[in-house]
């Protein structure tokens, strides 16, 4: 994404790539409360990376509304599936999470 940015001429490949990470990670915030509880590994596994990706590329106008979509996802996601949340947050993004739940 970065990379593409940098790139882009007269903003419309910015717009267009702006356009495509907030549907992704408006559609991660609704996603959980689509999931059951039969729901496959390779599924979860590909969500979590998808976060991941996501969180590791470090700039503000991406992490601020993914860390609303995982608070999202993570509060509509089946008990039995919890586990996947560590897999979604980079090691760099964690204490900035933490502190948001915290009201810091």
């Amino acid at each position: 994404i970065r990379q593409k940015r940098g790139n882009a001429e007269g903003g419309g490949l910015c717009s267009f790539i702006d356009y495509i990470v907030n549907e992704i990670v408006l559609l991660l915030s609704t996603i959980g409360s689509a999931l059951t509880v039969s729901c496959t590994e390779a599924i979860l596994d590909q969500i979590a990376s998808t976060f991941y990706t996501l969180f590791s590329q470090g700039e503000w106008f991406i992490t601020a509304p993914l860390m609303t979509a995982l608070e999202k996802f993570a509060s509509s996601l089946p008990s039995n599936h919890q586990g996947i949340l560590p897999k979604c947050i980079p090691e760099k993004s964690k204490l900035l999470l933490q502190c948001r739940f915290k009201g810091k």
